[in-house]
């Protein structure tokens, strides 16, 4: 559990970072990039404080249902990005036209002094590819965790004995009114 929350707090940080970067700032708009990071800020809240697994079934139940929400919150977020992903790709490729492969031939300083524009393209492009698989990644960690908190709990708590039953054929007892 606590390697889980570790890992879920590293890519938090990373995400973050990520919409830091002047890339995710010129692409997304500041309401999306204020939503994420208002999301992320929320899931560090979440996991800074979340010491150990809880006991009583309530509590898991709780848990549960406040990863799940964080996944939904965090979902058309990482739609968001996806599509400013695939709009930066549209530029490249229009900014370089049939010069693609000549260009992604050149070194990193070679593009970048040949073809700027279609360079900072390349490199947007990059930075929401990252914070695309970054997001994914994050809603994953989140369903894992869940599983495991139940998972946890159902083995700490073993099922009842359930009991001897007695055999019942399914056919119903004859009726007492004879014909």
């Amino acid at each position: 559990m606590e390697d889980q929350t570790a890992r879920i707090l590293e890519r938090i940080r990373f995400a973050g970072t990520l919409c830091e970067l002047d890339a995710a700032k010129s692409r997304l708009q500041s309401e999306q990039l204020r939503e994420l990071t208002r999301h992320l800020d929320r899931m560090r809240e979440r996991f800074s404080a979340l010491q150990s697994l809880p006991e009583d079934r309530a509590e898991v139940m709780e848990l549960r249902q406040s990863l799940a929400e964080l996944r939904e919150e965090l979902r058309p977020c990482g739609q968001d990005v996806e599509v400013k992903r695939e709009e930066c790709l549209k530029e490249y490729r229009s900014a370089l036209g049939e010069d693609k492969e000549a260009f992604e031939k050149l070194s990193e300083a070679e593009q970048q002094g040949s073809r700027p524009l279609a360079y900072r393209y390349k490199q947007d492009y990059r930075t929401l590819k990252d914070l695309s698989e970054i997001l994914s990644l994050l809603s994953a960690d989140l369903m894992n965790l869940s599983d495991q908190v139940e998972h946890h709990f159902l083995h700490s708590h073993p099922a009842p004995e359930i009991g001897d039953y007695e055999y019942r054929d399914n056919v119903p007892e004859p009726g007492s009114l004879s014909p």
